[in-house]
């Protein structure tokens, strides 16, 4: 039995927490959201910290409306998708910036997406939406709406915090997902 005092930094104990799990098991993306060198937890900081993003303060891991190590795990999948390589500074910042840019107009078209809980099905389908370049918030609504009769365990990261290619079949033979917006 271990007894560890320790007066850590918030950053270096998410870091701490993040080592630790190697030995102590929690789900892969919440684990993988203690990573502060992680390219897509920095964008995701980004998202949450900006006072331009109208998602300021809405990121949490805990009970916000949009769950921090879910959005963490799709930026990965859809911004920063080698998983062995070291994005660039000017990479995370253009993902930040790009993601900030569709949020915002995305949010602005449509306000009560700014106190809304965000589902996994929502949030999986808005980054698809924004990684084939789909913006048009008519588009988005058309895709939101079709995605209803898809199972919920779609939706669910699969292994290694990844989107289920067959959630990624269904996407590409939606209709509102052909083309850009």
């Amino acid at each position: 039995m271990e007894l560890r005092l320790v007066n850590f930094s918030e950053e270096k104990a998410k870091q701490f927490i993040f080592q630790k799990d190697q030995k102590t098991k929690m789900k892969k993306a919440y684990s993988e959201s203690m990573n502060q060198f992680s390219s897509s937890n920095q964008v995701v900081d980004g998202l949450n910290t900006n006072s331009s993003s109208n998602l300021q303060g809405m990121i949490s891991r805990n009970g916000g409306n949009i769950d921090y190590s879910f959005l963490s795990a799709l930026v990965s999948h859809y911004y920063f998708p080698d998983r062995y390589k070291k994005y660039s500074l000017k990479e995370r910042i253009d993902a930040t910036n790009d993601l900030k840019q569709k949020f915002n107009a995305f949010t602005s078209a449509d306000t009560s997406w700014l106190d809304h809980k965000y589902t996994e099905r929502e949030l999986q389908t808005i980054m698809y939406c924004f990684s084939r370049g789909i913006t048009d918030p008519q588009k988005m609504r058309a895709a939101l709406d079709s995605t209803s009769n898809i199972e919920t365990q779609y939706f669910k990261l699969g292994a290694r915090s990844i989107v289920r290619k067959r959630l990624l079949a269904y996407y590409s033979k939606i209709k509102e997902l052909q083309g850009g917006g």
